[in-house]
Formats: C-alpha cells, sequence, structure tokens
C-alpha cells in the first residue's frame, strides 16, 4: 500500500510539473496583434513614396524630434526642448539623451544632420524648404540648429506632418550614407517596433525593441510614452472590406482600418467588434490637371467649382451623415486656419446656370474628360461615379476610368492621360504651408504653369515668412480666396473614419493617424 501511494504521489507530482511547465511555455509565447490594412505599400520608405500607409506602418519603428499631440500642436519627442533665434530665423534643438536605435547605437546630433540632409534630398516637404535653408550644424552630441536665410515660420509644423509622409524622422547616420538619394533597403530606427519583415501584398511584420527608450511624458496623439505592449505587431494586406470585417469578428485580426461609414449603424451594436470614429480624419478634393487640354481654361475649373452639389456627392460617396460634414475653408472647424467665409459665393451652390455659362465661354470643345481613380477605394469609387453624372449635367463629356492603384500613378505622370484624380489628404494638416507643395507653378501633379500659378507661389512665399500669427491668418485668408478664383484643386467634404477592433484589445487612442504602441490584448 506504501509503494502505492508513493506511485500514485509521484504521477500526481509529475503531472502537476507538466501543467505548469505547460503554462509556463504558453506565457513565453509572444503575443501578436494583427492589423488588418487595405493596401500594400509601395515602398516602407517615408522620404521615398506619399502613400499614407507607409506613416501608418512604419511610425511605430520611425520617430520624429517633433510630434503631434492630442491638440495638433508640434511637441518636442526624440527632441528635448528648442529655441527658436534670430526673429525665426534660427531653431535650436537639444536632443533628449540616451535613446538607442534597434542596432543599439544612440542617437546623437551626427544623426540627425545626416537625417535632415537625406530629408531635404528626397521628401517632397524637405526640397520645398530647401530655397529657404541657410545651414544645419551640430552643436556638440545633443544639439542642432537649424538656419534659415530670413524666417521660416511653419518648420516645427512641417518636421511633425503626419500628411503624406511629410515629417522628418530620424535614421542612423550609417543608414543615411548608405542610402543618400535611393531607397532604404533596411530599416534601422528608434522606435517601440523593430523591422522584422516585408512581404509585398501579403504583411509587414515588426518585433517589440526590448532597449526602447521611452519619452518621459504622458501620451498625447503621436507623442509622450510609447510602449510596445505586445511582443510582435503584424499589418496584413486585406484587400476585400468584407474580409476585414469578418476576420475582426472571429478574432482572427485585431483591428481593420478605413471601414465603410455605412457599415457603422450594425456594427456598433456587434458585440464581437469595437468601434471607433476617427474625426478629423480626411478632407476629399478633386485635383485638377490645369496642364492638360480639357481644364487648363479657368472658366472650365470655375464651372467645376460653381456647379457641383457637394452634398448630394457627400451623401452618395460616403453615405452615412454622421460621417461627413460639408467645410469650404481647407481647414477643420476649431483650428487656428479655419475660415467659415471661405468660398462664399461658390462652394456647394450647385449654381447650374452659371456652371453652364463659363463652359460655353470656356475653350472646352467636348473631348472627354478623363475622371482616373483607382478602384480599390470605395469612396473614391464612389465619388468618382457621382462626379461623373453631375459633370455631364453641366456639360462635359466624361470617360471614366477606374484602374488599379500602380496603373493611376503611372497614368497621373502622363500630362494629357487625365483631367481629374479624386484624392483625399489626412487631416488636419500641420499648416497652410504643406499647401505649397501641392500648388502653384509646377506642384505635385497638377502640370500648373501659367499667370495665376505664379500669383499662389507668391502667397506661400509670404505666407511662409510671416511669423506673426495675425498677420499670417490674412494670407491665408487671402489664400482660400485665390484658391477659389483659380480652382487647382475643388475642395468637396471632411470626412470622418472608422475603425473596428476585437473586444480583446484595450488602450487604443483614436486618433487621425492609427498607431498601436499602448494597445493591449487581454
Amino acid at each position: 500500500m506504501k509503494m502505492k501511494n508513493v506511485l500514485s504521489l509521484f504521477l500526481v507530482l509529475l503531472l502537476l510539473v507538466l501543467f505548469l511547465a505547460g503554462c509556463s511555455g504558453n506565457a513565453s509565447e509572444p503575443s501578436l496583434l494583427v492589423v488588418a490594412i487595405p493596401t500594400s505599400p509601395a515602398s516602407l520608405d517615408s522620404d521615398y513614396v506619399t502613400t499614407q500607409i507607409v506613416n501608418d506602418v512604419m511610425s511605430h519603428v520611425y520617430e520624429g524630434l517633433f510630434e503631434f499631440n492630442a491638440q495638433y500642436e508640434a511637441t518636442p519627442h526624440l527632441a528635448e526642448s528648442y529655441e527658436i533665434l534670430d526673429e525665426g530665423c534660427v531653431y535650436a534643438i537639444t536632443l533628449r539623451k540616451g535613446v538607442k536605435f534597434h542596432d543599439g547605437s544612440e542617437m546623437t546630433s551626427e544623426d540627425v544632420i545626416a537625417s535632415f540632409e537625406r530629408w531635404t534630398t528626397m521628401n517632397g516637404a524637405g526640397k520645398n524648404l530647401l530655397q529657404f535653408l541657410d545651414n544645419y550644424t551640430a552643436v556638440g552630441d545633443y544639439q542642432v540648429n537649424i538656419a534659415f536665410s530670413e524666417p521660416y515660420a511653419p518648420f516645427l509644423q512641417i518636421i511633425s506632418a503626419n500628411v503624406s509622409n511629410q515629417k522628418l524622422v530620424i535614421r542612423p547616420k550609417k543608414l543615411c550614407e548608405a542610402y543618400p538619394d535611393s531607397e532604404l533597403g533596411e530599416h534601422i530606427g528608434t522606435g517601440p517596433y523593430k523591422f522584422g519583415e516585408y512581404l509585398p501584398n501579403q504583411y509587414v511584420l515588426l518585433n517589440k525593441f526590448d532597449g526602447y527608450t521611452p519619452n518621459s511624458n504622458a501620451p498625447s496623439g503621436m507623442t509622450g510614452k510609447r510602449a510596445a505592449e505586445t511582443s510582435q505587431l503584424k499589418f496584413v494586406v486585406v484587400l476585400e472590406q468584407a474580409i476585414q470585417i469578418a476576420g475582426v469578428q472571429s478574432g482572427e485580426y485585431h483591428f481593420a482600418l478605413d471601414i465603410p461609414s455605412d457599415q457603422y449603424t450594425h456594427l456598433s451594436t456587434d458585440e464581437r467588434v469595437q468601434t471607433f470614429i476617427i474625426s478629423p480624419n480626411n478632407q476629399l478634393y478633386l485635383i485638377i490637371n490645369q496642364g492638360g487640354k480639357n481644364l487648363h481654361d479657368i472658366k472650365a475649373r470655375r464651372a467645376i467649382s460653381v456647379g457641383l452639389d457637394m452634398e448630394e456627392l457627400a451623401g452618395l460617396a460616403i453615405g452615412n451623415r454622421e460621417f461627413w460634414s460639408l467645410n469650404p475653408s481647407l481647414f477643420a472647424q476649431g483650428t487656428p486656419w479655419h475660415d467659415p467665409n471661405a468660398g462664399a459665393g461658390i462652394y456647394n451652390t450647385a449654381n447650374m446656370n452659371l456652371a453652364r455659362q463659363l463652359l460655353a465661354e470656356s475653350e472646352y470643345d467636348g473631348t472627354p474628360v478623363v475622371i482616373l481613380n483607382q478602384r480599390e477605394n470605395l469612396v473614391y469609387t464612389q465619388t468618382a461615379v457621382a462626379l461623373k453624372t453631375q459633370l455631364e449635367a453641366i456639360g462635359f463629356s466624361v470617360d471614366l476610368q477606374l484602374l488599379d492603384g500602380a496603373t493611376v500613378v503611372e497614368k497621373r505622370g502622363q500630362k494629357d492621360a487625365w483631367d481629374i484624380h479624386i484624392n483625399a489628404f489626412r487631416a488636419p494638416d500641420p499648416d497652410p504651408q504643406v499647401y505649397g507643395a501641392w500648388m502653384g507653378t509646377n506642384k505635385w501633379i497638377g502640370n500648373w504653369d501659367d499667370e495665376y500659378s505664379g500669383k499662389m507661389d507668391e502667397i506661400f512665399d509670404r505666407m511662409v515668412r510671416e511669423v506673426n500669427q495675425t498677420a499670417r491668418y490674412d494670407i491665408v485668408r487671402e489664400w482660400y480666396a485665390y484658391f477659389y478664383e483659380t480652382v487647382p484643386y475643388v475642395k468637396v467634404v471632411d470626412y470622418n473614419g472608422l475603425i473596428i477592433a476585437s473586444p480583446s484589445v484595450s488602450g487604443y487612442a483614436a486618433y487621425t493617424s492609427p498607431f498601436f504602441w499602448n494597445v493591449k490584448i487581454s
């Protein structure tokens, strides 16, 4: 009997050891946060491409000297502090000490200077700044001075921008020197996650960086403390929105981005998901090819501007009224640059008689106006279909081309291949000056180069030099008026975003740009 008791006790202890080992093994498995994204990044180099998904993924790997807080103010992040000297001409930036790159090296002023040089060589925002730049120097290991030939008002806002990858992010000097003017072949940042693997059209895998040096401030927007609460972060490319939604409902994905707003009503009562309305999120525009055959005439462009019914376009393109708002200003209400009187008498007037009169007075000869857009984006597609109907009612002949994203980018580069391109810019924009890279003589894809574009250049030149807020606001209002007079773009509507998440996650901060540090899986 004693032997049986000993054997029984031995078996019980053995089972207990195996059970505890099993529990220990489960606890040590890496926790994986999975985010379904609607498109595959063409590149992971934010200085190389402007697509927003690159920012949304790689902001976990790379960080800026400054980041926007919850009030959309440029706030020191990798920087510790700063001073503006010489009446707005010099920015003296002190760096945080002890910040580690993913290769274990410490961030110093030499890395910042190398990153700044690459940014001004390759990034559209950096290139736009070059004409005002005087010099940039390292002062010891932990200070950099950026000097301009004359006052440059929007510098901190520009280098913090989450729009079109304009942000200045900091990379090691050796990485910048290895790829000074070409696409990065490797990725080394300072963020809470480090690069793991990228399979185009499949996924981007990031791994927790155990040596991360967090900002000590409380989390606020994109700045403050960032913690990698999961061992891995995986962005999975899922093109079909129905599959994205089903994946979150089933627990296969923890998050899905850019869910159509018409899904909100039933998803908001679905216990299998959490819903997050992102506001402000996007501004919808019609980008005009001013150098093409059909819309080079300002009267033809004005016909579009005064003839469109924006409320109808927004209703058909976005749907749910909770998710969009009419706003003629190029900045959201509540921001310093909002002007409620912008576009008065033009925006959303749907004045069909005036539109037809302007078109008749223009040089438009009936050649089909090509609307060129990617078919993967539902908002863009539905806007394009509704726009075609309204333009035909004004008197335009329309050729609607809904193509894959790569083909659209290729054709946009051909001056005579398109007339209107529908696009959304992530809101809120950091500063009015960012539009200086998008509109004016030969800016972005508009092919604008005439008597009108020169004056637009001059307005931005004055705006960038004016450091007084009141005087600068007056220039911004002048810019709005000239925008509606010359119509380089057509502002359609502001619209919110919808993100869904599994009930198993907590700590998500709904912000204009999605990020997944500080997010836990229960």
